[in-house]
Order: structure tokens, then C-alpha cells, then sequence
């Protein structure tokens, strides 16, 4: 997982950096738009509130912009006790049709961002530091899309 994560990370600041020629606003080369996730899982940070998304079933990684960029006053610590059916709630789905695939904690805000799967549909929902969560909409969010060389074909697996 760590080795995943590293290589997520690494693919995933080049194509935030890629084409912007000034490391001031690295959101400047992403475009507006909806991405279009088949799955998320790995969830990470990159500067400027930036939020990588892994995309296995796409074979893809998504730099996203989340304009989630102002600073914590303070970082309360966040009880996760009961948070999975707090997101089941938010979504209206059933706790047992959710699953929770990564977290990751926004540096500049404290908010933390779920990847969850529900119905086998991906949703990030983002949770205050009071505990509330709200979906996080990807339409029209500024994005870039990279997608992962070599991906193994989808379908069962061949022995």
C-alpha cells in the first residue's frame, strides 16, 4: 500500500506541476470541468488544498482542485466513532451498501475527504472539523486526469 501510495503521489505532482510555469498557483494548469471517476480509493494532499484521487477500475489518477484552502484556526481532534453511517445518512444509502476506501486530512483546512463506494458508484464527501459531512460535488471543479501505463485489463484474472 505505502509503495502504491509513493507512486500515486509522485505521478500525481507531475501532473499538477506539468505545464505551469509558475509553482505560485498550481491550479492554473488544471481544466474546469467533471471528471469522470469509475472508482476512488487512494486519497492524498498536494499543495494548494489539491486533492489526488486514485482510480484503479479507470486506470487513472485525478489531481482536484477542492478551493478547500483556508487555514484551520485551530485542528480539533475529529472522533470517526459512527462517521461511516453519519456518510450512509448523507448519501441515502444503506450502511451496508457503503463502503469507506481512504481518508486523507486536508493540511490547510483539517477537513478530512472520504473516498466511499456506494452501490458501486464512487462519492468523496468531505467532513468538517464538527463532525458534519456534505458530498463534494465534482461538477465544474478544476482537474487534471493522468492515466496509469501498463493497467492490467479489467475482467476476472487470468492464472
Amino acid at each position: 500500500m505505502f509503495k502504491a501510495r509513493a507512486t500515486m503521489l509522485a505521478l500525481a505532482a507531475t501532473i499538477v506541476l506539468a505545464g505551469s510555469a509558475s509553482a505560485a498557483d498550481l491550479t492554473a494548469s488544471l481544466t474546469k470541468g467533471t471528471p469522470e471517476l469509475k472508482s476512488a480509493t487512494a486519497l492524498a494532499f498536494a499543495p494548494e488544498g489539491i486533492l489526488l484521487v486514485g482510480d484503479p477500475q479507470g486506470a487513472s489518477i485525478f489531481a482536484i482542485a477542492t478551493d478547500d484552502t483556508a487555514a484551520a484556526k485551530s485542528f480539533a481532534k475529529f472522533k470517526v466513532a459512527g462517521v461511516n453511517e453519519k456518510i450512509a445518512n448523507l448519501l441515502g444509502v444503506d450502511i451496508k451498501k457503503l463502503t469507506i476506501n481512504d481518508m486523507a486530512t486536508n493540511p490547510l483546512s483539517g477537513n478530512i475527504y472520504f473516498s466511499v463506494s456506494r452501490d458501486a458508484k464512487p462519492a468523496i464527501v468531505r467532513v468538517d472539523s464538527m463532525g458534519k459531512p456534505t458530498e463534494f460535488s465534482l461538477k465544474d471543479v478544476k482537474f487534471a486526469k493522468v492515466a496509469l501505463p501498463n493497467a492490467p485489463a479489467s475482467g476476472p484474472s487470468r492464472q
